[in-house]
């Protein structure tokens, strides 16, 4: 990785559907350099996906929170498949102290929430925090270079 692969990934996080001759110009390459570049990129994972984002409540999803699980032993399998299969887990994290989890659920209306949030109690203890409202939304991630200071990085933020 160097600097001009740091600064695709900076692009593609704020526009994942920008044209590649776009991409390259903003990069100094020629086109079918930065095609090579971003196709590297995708084929050693360090770009695993191109996804929309959405607004949940815009979409069906009137009920969203945080959930975080200390997970039971004995039900660490459990809880990992029901993760995996539930159509209300949006994201979900495997996290280092009081906690083992978190997760970001999502449902249609207050008695699928509370199904989920029911289904979870069975498999550990859990701190709910329902999501009242959306104040920024995106992954939009710096990945620095380790040689970079930060003084060149632009941020859309910076516009708001």
């Amino acid at each position: 990785m160097d600097a001009t692969d740091f600064k695709i990934l900076e692009i593609l996080q704020s526009d994942g559907r920008i044209a590649m001759k776009k991409l390259a110009e903003q990069i100094n390459m020629s086109t079918p350099a930065t095609i090579e570049r971003v196709k590297k990129l995708e084929e050693n994972q360090g770009i695993v996906g191109y996804k929309a984002i959405i607004r949940p409540d815009r979409v069906g999803r009137e009920v969203s929170a945080f959930v975080l699980v200390d997970i039971h032993r004995d039900q660490r399998t459990d809880f990992y498949r029901y993760v995996k299969s539930s159509g209300s887990v949006i994201d979900a994290y495997e996290l280092a102290g009081r906690y083992t989890a978190l997760l970001y659920i999502s449902c249609p209306d207050m008695e699928e929430f509370l199904k989920t949030v029911y289904d979870l109690y069975d498999m550990g203890n859990t701190e709910t925090y329902v999501i009242t409202d959306l104040i920024k939304s995106g992954i939009f991630r710096r990945i620095p270079d380790s040689r970079d200071d930060g003084r060149n990085f632009h941020s859309p933020a910076k516009d708001l």
